[in-house]
């Protein structure tokens, strides 16, 4: 009510105020109350025998006191043993008649069903495996057939063989008259297979050349190799599937510039060679692009 008189917003000190006026009103209520309840209780009124059973009492002699006390607490006792008695195996056979029905779970059950299946998915990999090997070398370990096998087989198809070589020689033919003939040091270029914005690959040089055809084009051209140290040194070729586009930068090459044409030519393990033609674009910034790569990666072959 105060803070309603005076208006406005309440100051912390204000609610403090009110917090305190709260409890000691709460407490004042409670303390009434409590002497309200013991004032309207008469403890020896309360303690009284009632009226009708004084004449039964006074007749009633200790022995036979102590023999009605008996009597009710074997009574007592023994319908609370029977009670108990009749919890303890009420839940005892109702829990067992609960695990024949819907018996628990068992961990162990689905660990070794998830294994049974798996080996079983193992054995219908490697079984056609180990009966080729069988058959095509007779007579000799299944370890050292497997393995003769497992060359055969990569070598009919080349994607499945790790990456160890990359090589790309580029050219690309820009609009220009510009009479030139000149081998680049320490400015040259890249091309790199990318998906998103993730390079897949990426093959480098730091020298290109450039020089005029005769008929108003500059060609420029680079010789570039993966690092022996890049990630992708090792992964199964059929990697370069995941491929987006193709991206090619040089770096004397002058940004938007227009090209006329070009290719790109990729040797992977010093045997799998892939062609790409560069189509005509004006270059965005610095880089070329070839996003359309169906059927750059043959299909691998059936063993």
């Amino acid at each position: 009510k105060k803070l309603a008189a005076e208006g406005g917003r309440s100051s912390p000190r204000q609610l403090e105020e009110v917090r305190r006026a709260g409890w000691k009103r709460l407490s004042a209520v409670r303390n009434k109350e409590a002497q309200t309840t013991t004032s309207t209780i008469n403890p020896e009124k309360s303690l009284e025998k009632p009226p009708i059973l004084d004449n039964h009492i006074k007749n009633i002699t200790l022995a036979e006191l102590l023999g009605l006390s008996k009597r009710l607490s074997l009574g007592a006792w023994g319908l609370m043993l029977a009670i108990l008695f009749f919890a303890a195996t009420t839940g005892f056979y109702a829990k067992l008649l609960k695990d024949m029905v819907f018996p628990p779970p068992n961990p162990l059950k689905g660990e070794n069903d998830l294994l049974r299946n798996e080996n079983t998915s193992l054995k219908e990999t490697v079984a056609p495996l180990l009966k080729q090997a069988s058959e095509k070398f007779p007579g000799e370990e299944i370890s050292i057939s497997l393995k003769k096998l497992i060359t055969i087989l990569q070598q009919n198809n080349p994607s499945a063989q790790p990456l160890r070589t990359a090589t790309a020689t580029v050219e690309i033919a820009v609009a220009s008259n510009e009479n030139i003939n000149t081998s680049y040091i320490n400015q040259g270029g890249y091309v790199a297979f990318g998906k998103g914005h993730e390079a897949l690959l990426v093959m480098a040089d730091t020298q290109c050349k450039a020089f005029q055809n005769g008929r108003g084009e500059v060609i420029y051209r680079g010789v570039f190799n993966m690092d022996a140290t890049y990630p992708a040194n090792g992964k199964p070729l059929s990697f370069l599937r995941d491929a987006e586009y193709i991206q090619i930068g040089f770096k004397p090459l002058a940004n938007k510039s227009k090209v006329i044409s070009g290719q790109v030519i990729c040797i992977f393990n010093s045997r799998e060679r892939i062609e790409v033609k560069v189509p005509p674009q004006e270059m965005a910034e610095d880089r070329i692009l070839i996003r359309n790569l169906e059927g750059v990666f043959p299909e691998p072959q059936a063993s």
